[in-house]
This record gives C-alpha cells, sequence and structure tokens, in this order.
C-alpha cells in the first residue's frame, strides 16, 4: 500500500509539473499571437495613414487648382463676377427670409 501512494504521489507531482508546462506554452502562444496580431494592426494603421495622407495631399492640389481657376475667371469677368455673387446673396436671403 504505501507502494502504490508512493507511485500515486509521484504521479500527481509529474502530472503537476506537466500542466504547469502546458500552460506555460499556452501562455507563450498567446503572447506571440498577441504581439503578431499588434504588429499586423501596426502595418495596417500604417497603410491606412499612407493612404489618408496621399488622399488629402490630392485633395489640397484640386483644392488650389480649383481656387486658382476661381481666381483666373473671375480676374478675366469681373462684372459677371460681381452680379453672380450679388444674385446669389439675394436668393441666399430670400431662402433665409422665408424660413422665419
Amino acid at each position: 500500500m504505501a507502494d502504490t501512494e508512493t507511485q500515486l504521489r509521484k504521479d500527481l507531482d509529474q502530472l503537476r509539473a506537466d500542466m504547469a508546462t502546458v500552460m506555460q506554452d499556452v501562455r507563450s502562444l498567446a503572447e506571440a499571437r498577441r504581439d503578431e496580431t499588434a504588429s499586423r494592426a501596426r502595418a495596417h494603421a500604417d497603410r491606412l495613414g499612407e493612404s489618408v495622407r496621399s488622399y488629402g495631399e490630392r485633395a489640397e492640389a484640386y483644392g488650389a487648382s480649383a481656387a486658382e481657376s476661381a481666381g483666373r475667371r473671375i480676374e478675366s469677368n469681373p462684372f459677371v463676377s460681381v452680379l453672380t455673387a450679388f444674385g446669389i446673396g439675394v436668393v441666399a436671403g430670400k431662402l433665409l427670409d422665408s424660413r422665419r
């Protein structure tokens, strides 16, 4: 009976050691997966940031081009530009006034 009890204790101690090893392996795998996922997320965020910057630069260039084009049209037709601005102001005033 003493041999059986001793063997059972040894088996339980070995089982505890094996479980501790398994738990450490699971912890290591989880940490590796976390690091890999974080790395992928950072790379994706970097690519997304580059895309946003690119679109922002394009929008800025388009806006500057449109403003320059509008400036040239105003300079080439100042009278028409003043009349257009006046007409838009009158329409906007009527719309805002009718809402009261």
